[in-house]
């Protein structure tokens, strides 16, 4: 019996890499020269500062932090189990306006805005011609935390956790054997086009009445 089956391809999105991986990074924060005197005086006055790092919209939502890319892909070779293997390294910067609210037992003392600029390396599998265009960078999560111990030096420092997944993608085309869709002949005659019924043509407009002079 004769195969019905014959060739066909598909374009599908190929992955070469996919990688869920993390970056911490410690940001020392200098408090602006006009909200010093707020904390210094608080702190006279024994009261306890505490300091809350939450992004622009909602705390610690991960849609406000932009993850990007950038160009040139360095690539070189490592070894794996003896074995050479050339790799891409991507370098990637992450950026978030950042609220810092400072409190003095509780009570809101001041806040700022602060732009947060992070920036890592990873290495992942890119090969060529493929670039940093192929590369898909997506925040999973991300976390800010503020340590005040060096708030007598007019600083705080930054704990940033930021977790991002990586895919490295491509379209690719597949072969593969699949069978015509069967039966029907080669050409199909459309149907006549039919009028709508009760068609009636649409209401005159009111004739514009005369205007009457009088002499």
């Amino acid at each position: 019996m004769r195969s019905q089956l014959r060739e066909a391809y598909i374009r599908v999105p190929k992955l070469y890499d996919w990688v869920l991986t993390t970056s911490y990074a410690r940001t020392p924060v200098t408090v602006p020269p006009k909200y010093r005197s707020l904390v210094h005086e608080a702190i006279k006055a024994g009261k306890r500062i505490s300091v809350q790092c939450v992004t622009q919209n909602e705390p610690c939502s991960p849609a406000t932090v932009a993850c990007q890319v950038h160009s040139p892909i360095r690539r070189t070779t490592i070894l794996h189990k003896g074995n050479p293997v050339p790799v891409g390294i991507v370098q990637l910067s992450f950026q978030t306006p950042l609220s810092l609210l400072f409190f003095a037992d509780c009570d809101l003392l001041f806040d700022f805005m602060y732009p947060l600029e992070l920036e890592d390396e990873i290495v992942l599998c890119v090969p060529e011609p493929l670039d940093q265009e192929n590369v898909v960078c997506q925040i999973a999560a991300f976390e800010c935390t503020a340590q005040t111990g060096y708030l007598f030096d007019d600083k705080i420092m930054l704990h940033v956790f930021v977790c991002q997944e990586l895919l490295v993608e491509a379209k690719s085309v597949l072969e593969i054997m699949a069978q015509a869709c069967k039966p029907r002949p080669n050409f199909l005659t459309a149907p006549p086009r039919l009028l709508p019924l009760h068609c009636t043509p649409f209401s005159p407009p009111p004739a514009c009445p005369r205007l009457q002079v009088q002499t």
